[in-house]
């Protein structure tokens, strides 16, 4: 049976702030469903372009109305962009539907507006909704954070928090290492079975949200350009 994996992160469009609700698991859709529709629906936005307290009750409430609607019909959900008082519903099919007609008939007194890309074939899953190496670390860091304060967590204490990476060659991670001589309390590199170079970094950090995703993104960034990738961080919790 499908489990889907709906994650958020921040995205600025058009200048101005939105979130992406993504389920990072749709791909499994990518050979038999080419066809995307988006349904837009306006809401009452604050003034960064957020949904109200009830608007946001409202759009869930759609939204379980027309993926219960959908979902029957082998029309699959695979994510949303809220922001600039508009949220945008993506969904995909092995058929091409009249989605407008079905919609307008089931949701009359609703405000909704649709587009339709036949054959998209994933297009715009992979290159709007679909998280870059920067939002995945993001994702990481949100649900790694949510995690600690769900333990207790307070962040007010400095601890050691590990970071690590990896790299096709030493001489990389050597060179990547070098950016955090006066952050790092400590660096090691040791080789994997796999060949790879694996690095531990300590420091001692609050780890906030602001000041990893800071963090992260800077070691992607580096990471990038010495042909290694990031694999996160973990800490203790400071109760």
């Amino acid at each position: 049976m499908y489990e889907s994996n709906f994650q958020f992160y921040p995205l600025i469009m058009d200048e101005k702030p939105h979130s992406v609700r993504v389920d990072l698991n749709a791909l499994v859709f990518e050979e038999g469903y080419p066809h995307l529709y988006v349904v837009r629906k306006p809401y009452k936005g604050r003034d960064n372009g957020f949904p109200t307290e009830l608007a946001f009750d409202a759009l869930k409430t759609f939204e379980v109305a027309i993926t219960d609607l959908l979902s029957p019909m082998d029309v699959q959900f695979i994510g949303a962009i809220t922001g600039n008082d508009v949220c945008d519903y993506f969904f995909v099919s092995k058929d091409c539907i009249a989605l407008e007609s079905i919609l307008k008939e089931h949701f009359p007194e609703e405000v909704i507006g649709v587009i339709v890309r036949e054959h998209d074939d994933f297009e715009i899953y992979k290159s709007v909704l679909y998280p870059n190496e920067f939002q995945i670390a993001i994702i990481y860091n949100q649900n790694l954070c949510l995690n600690l304060e769900n333990e207790g967590e307070r962040f007010e204490v400095e601890r050691d928090v590990e970071v690590l990476t990896v790299f096709e060659r030493h001489e990389d991670a050597q060179q990547f290492g070098q950016h955090f001589e006066q952050f790092a309390d400590s660096f090691t590199l040791e080789p994997r079975e796999d060949g790879m170079i694996q690095t531990r970094m300590i420091a001692s950090i609050v780890p906030t949200l602001p000041t990893m995703n800071g963090i992260s993104q800077h070691i992607v960034t580096l990471t990038n350009q010495y042909n290694g990738y990031y694999e996160g961080w973990k800490c203790s919790v400071h109760k």
